[in-house]
């Protein structure tokens, strides 16, 4: 039988030696012709790979080539096991499968750098075709540029025949690459000179190919199995043939099969041997289309978790990865195995302008898997199980701007449906009276409130200040850094600084904040507090404020002001005198800020906007002065300023040292410029009778007839309880009740009350230390509901103080005291050495309930308003 083999001058000759014919000579140019073609479209090929080896896209890409030949070559009687080998020590790459065995055509076209026929598979009944052998193989010269292939030929009747060549891409001209190929070809060539295998097994792995790494190949080797690892699972579960596919036997991905959640919803179990729990992909396909989309879950009985896609998985698979749609930015996988792909680099599909077949059909792929995502939104809404970190499904962005993509068709065609399903969605995981549900981002006119902040620590401030009652829709706190992520919808979902300070400027009046919150007055007075320590976070917002374009100061009607419209309170003014100014038609609370608040930072009302007692006297002072010239005139003074100049002239009598300061002149001629002649007859009746009363006790003014009065008065008055006392002071124990009573021993009340309580009193004593440890427990109770406060490290260092409390991520320490007693006397040395650091808060507890006690608190009870510095 005649043979050919190559010679040294590329010629195609004879074995048997005898003259070539002019035939025999046209078919030899013809062959060394083609054997040029080839050597230069490798020699293209591979300045490209190495023009290209520090592309990630290109060394990620080495694995998916292998393992899809892999398939490419299996039948439908046996599933694919794969075996990656690598060999630090040999510093080579083995990847091995038990697909069927090489035809003569598919070794041909592989050493030659050609694409073979295109394989076919079965969609809906329909042939289509999927891949080509030899195109994509290329890029695994990455690793190495001559690789050694071992694996059986199969040829017709001829039977099976082990062999082994080296595929030699390392030649750096045309030349070197046509020799290798050339010395390929010579192996073929002898292929029938072989022997048969006899003990051929179609179940082991009998195709290897062996890399050889140098230290570039080693790391593509490592971007490679990396990337098996984030995207196999997906591929396991579209091309459901892949049985194993091993990692140095280390790392083993096996199939375990699927089950079927609801029709054309499936979960599939893919068993990784470096994992205690199996990674779990969920799959909605199509019945009309060849379509599917996919997520990775969590299934844990009846609960099935969300999982978001590794950043560095590609969204768009063709039962493999399309490497590089890592930013198409979908919420899962969409797969087709009919997807046209863009270029010979599998890095996109073509979803151009133009009209072609290719794009059509692409589209109508993508259109297919918007109605699936829909479908999984209706199945998460419809059915019994419980869904966790359904956000994952929301985070449907814009995607790159990809060469390959019509942005505008696809915002029109995928997008905007897509966002307008999940705005409507059952998605949005929130907390209502401990239980977790699921509602839309919109329902009827309501809407979900998310934080928003670039800082995250920001973000739970907002949370944390807006988690109370049901006023405010929040998404669990434990997820809002997700939705933040996430938040391509209308500005006005964001729970923004801006958009918080817009509502509750729009409230008007403190009264309806505090009414929409629910909050007792202690409780706005903390979080008023807070709202106002939020404002200063945001530098936009404090220019609106300083500009007098937002409301946000309560005035002491409750009006909510802008900055230029209030004044602080010097806190010396009698209320009395504010109320008898407003009698005369001057409302000063108006533009007085609200007492208890404590505005501090970069909306603080400059202290030279004080108003104080002298302001407010010399307003009544010239209000005085114009109805007094006014009644010269004739005009009859109203009823209403009548009693309010009676008010001020009681004042005068009650305050007679701060009138005649406040006052001078208006003081010293009261009774002509604030009484009538009945008002002053009346007078001069009370004067006789007050000499009367001074001249029978033989005093010469009431300060004296007041200390002569004042002991029986305060011995007439009821004593202190002393049981309420002890639970002020917090006393539990003999030793503590001597101290107390040498530390008061010139407060006469409190020594009175607490000479009644014998030391020997054990039970007395056992029921404070009851009260105080219930008070104790229940702000304990309390702060653990509370979102922006931890107590897991909570430690109680002594009776009534406690460390190791996280308030918004900072620590604080506690005084906490019952209330039962009506007041709190701060006793312990270790209460103050507590309080005088400014990272402690003082709560009590009255057993109905838990408040903190705020300094605005201190300064609203006390009326005190100058402290020492």
């Amino acid at each position: 039988m005649k043979q050919w083999i190559f010679t040294k001058d590329k010629r195609l000759m004879s074995t048997d030696f005898t003259q070539p014919t002019i035939k025999d000579l046209v078919l030899q140019n013809q062959e060394a012709i083609a054997i040029k073609a080839i050597s230069e479209k490798i020699y293209t090929l591979m300045q490209n790979i190495r023009n290209g080896s520090s592309d990630s896209d290109y060394q990620r890409r080495w694995v998916w080539e292998l393992l899809q030949n892999a398939m490419d070559t299996t039948n439908s009687e046996r599933d694919t096991v794969v075996e990656i080998e690598i060999n630090k020590e040999a510093s080579t790459l083995s990847f091995r499968h038990n697909g069927n065995p090489f035809m003569v055509d598919n070794i041909t076209y592989l050493v030659n750098q050609q694409s073979s026929k295109p394989r076919k598979i079965s969609v809906h009944e329909k042939t289509r075709t999927i891949g080509k052998f030899g195109t994509g193989f290329i890029t695994t010269h990455l690793l190495s540029e001559r690789v050694t292939l071992k694996s059986t030929v199969k040829a017709g009747s001829s039977g099976h025949k082990e062999f082994e060549l080296l595929l030699d891409r390392s030649g750096n001209s045309e030349q070197e690459l046509y020799d290798g190929v050339k010395a390929a070809m010579n192996v073929l060539l002898t292929l029938d000179t072989l022997p048969d295998v006899t003990d051929y097994n179609p179940n082991k792995t009998n195709t290897e190919f062996t890399y050889h790494l140098d230290d570039s190949g080693t790391a593509v080797a490592e971007v490679g199995i990396n990337d098996l690892r984030v995207c196999l699972p997906y591929t396991m579960a579209f091309v459901r043939t892949i049985a194993k596919v091993s990692i140095n036997e280390d790392l083993i991905f096996s199939y375990a099969g699927a089950i079927e959640l609801d029709e054309g919803i499936y979960l599939h179990q893919i068993r990784v041997s470096d994992s205690d729990t199996q990674k779990q992909i969920l799959t909605i396909e199509s019945n009309e289309k060849d379509a599917t989309i996919a997520f990775e879950v969590a299934k844990d009985g009846n609960k099935i978790q969300f999982i978001a896609p590794a950043e560095e998985c590609p969204k768009l698979f063709c039962n493999y990865p399309f490497i590089g749609t890592e930013e198409f930015n979908t919420p899962g996988i969409l797969n087709s195995s009919s997807f046209n792909i863009y270029q010979e680099r599998r890095n996109g599909i073509i979803l151009k302008d133009a009209d072609t077949p290719e794009i059509h059909e692409n589209k109508e792929l993508l259109k297919e898997c918007n109605i699936l995502f829909l479908k999984l939104l209706n199945f998460i809404d419809q059915s019994n199980y419980q869904f966790q970190d359904t956000f994952v499904l929301a985070d449907f962005q814009q995607p790159k701007d990809y060469e390959w993509l019509s942005k505008k068709w696809y915002d029109t065609e995928i997008l905007k449906p897509a966002h307008n399903a999940l705005l409507n969605a059952n998605i949005v995981e929130i907390e209502r009276n401990g239980l977790v549900e699921r509602t839309p981002i919109i329902k009827d006119k309501a809407y979900v409130d998310f934080p928003y902040h670039k800082d995250a620590e920001v973000r739970e401030a907002i949370y944390d200040l807006c988690n109370v009652n049901q006023y405010f829709i929040l998404p669990l706190k434990e997820n809002i850094h997700h939705w933040h992520k996430i938040n391509w919808w209308e500005e006005k979902y964001d729970l923004s600084i801006k958009n918080l300070v817009n509502w509750f400027s729009a409230c008007g009046h403190i009264n309806s904040v505090q009414k929409t919150l629910g909050l007792t007055e202690d409780k706005l007075q903390y979080w008023l507090d807070r709202f106002y320590t939020l404002i200063n976070r945001e530098e936009s917002i404090i220019n609106l404020v300083n500009q007098n374009k937002l409301k946000i100061y309560p005035n002491q009607n409750g009006d909510l002001c802008t900055k230029n419209a209030v004044f602080l309170d010097e806190g010396d003014i009698d209320p009395e005198l504010k109320d008898i100014l407003l009698a005369l038609g001057y409302n000063c609370r108006a533009f007085l800020l609200e007492e208890s608040l404590l505005i501090q930072g970069a909306i603080a009302i400059d202290r030279e906007k004080l108003i104080g007692a002298k302001f407010i006297a010399q307003q009544i002072r010239e209000k005085v002065a114009k109805f007094n010239a006014d009644k010269v005139k004739g005009t009859f003074l109203s009823s209403e300023t009548k009693d309010a100049f009676r008010r001020l002239f009681t004042w005068f009598v009650e305050n007679p040292t701060q009138a005649s300061d406040l006052f001078e002149d208006l003081y010293q001629n009261k009774e002509h410029r604030l009484c009538d002649e009945k008002d002053i007859a009346m007078s001069m009746e009370l004067s006789m009778k007050a000499t009367s009363l001074l001249e029978k006790y033989g005093v010469s003014n009431f300060e004296e007839l007041e200390k002569m009065i004042s002991p029986k008065i305060k011995k007439e008055s009821s004593p202190l309880n002393p049981d309420h006392l002890l639970i002020s002071l917090g006393i539990t124990s003999a030793e503590d009740l001597e101290r107390a009573k040498q530390e008061n021993a010139n407060n006469k009340p409190i020594l009175e009350a607490l000479q009644h309580i014998s030391a020997a009193d054990i039970e007395r004593f056992k029921k404070v230390m009851a009260i105080i440890k219930r008070a104790v427990t229940n702000v304990q109770n309390h702060l653990q509901s509370l979102q922006d406060y931890d107590c897991t490290n909570w430690s109680q260092d002594s009776l009534t103080t406690v460390s190791g409390i996280m308030k918004s991520g900072k620590e604080i320490n506690l005084v906490i005291r019952p209330a039962d007693g009506g007041q709190i006397i701060i006793f312990y040395p270790e209460e103050v050495q507590a309080l005088e650091k400014a990272n402690t808060e003082l709560w009590y507890d009255d057993e109905k309930e838990q408040n903190i006690y705020s300094f605005g608190r201190f300064l609203k009870r006390t009326k005190v308003n100058k402290l020492p510095v």
